[in-house]
């Protein structure tokens, strides 16, 4: 199953599959970044600062791992990297109001990616990117 599910991710993501229009969603014009940030959040943590995955390193309100955390505070918040170690980087995780931030920016990055790529921009799509 997991070999199925991880070549199906390979596929959509290499752009070798669309699925038929019935299943498509439309791209949502205006769409509200911080909306689908709430989603996601409720989804991967059920909006717990805590959660920790046991099978990875994902932690936190939006499930980061800790590679995917630490380059994405380098990139958006160097501030707050800045005479901190890297676990008490990845600590920062647990933090509500800058895992939300690093969340929407996530997201952002991740709508600029799939419109560069002419793909639709809909909660669905953003919340699989």
């Amino acid at each position: 199953m997991f070999l199925t599910a991880a070549a199906f991710g390979w596929l959509v993501a290499s752009g070798f599959y669309w699925p038929p229009a019935s299943q498509r969603e439309e791209p949502t014009p205006g769409l509200a970044i911080e909306a689908v940030v709430e989603r996601i959040i409720g989804v991967e943590s059920d909006d717990d600062p805590n959660a920790k995955n046991k099978r990875s390193s994902a932690t936190g309100l939006g499930q980061f791992l800790d590679e995917t955390w630490l380059n994405m505070i380098r990139a958006h918040r160097p501030d707050l990297a800045k005479g901190r170690s890297q676990a008490e980087i990845l600590e920062l995780r647990r933090d509500a109001k800058i895992a939300r931030e690093i969340t929407a920016r996530f997201t952002e990055r991740n709508a600029e990616i799939l419109r560069k790529r002419g793909l639709p921009v809909t909660p669905g799509t953003l919340y699989l990117a």
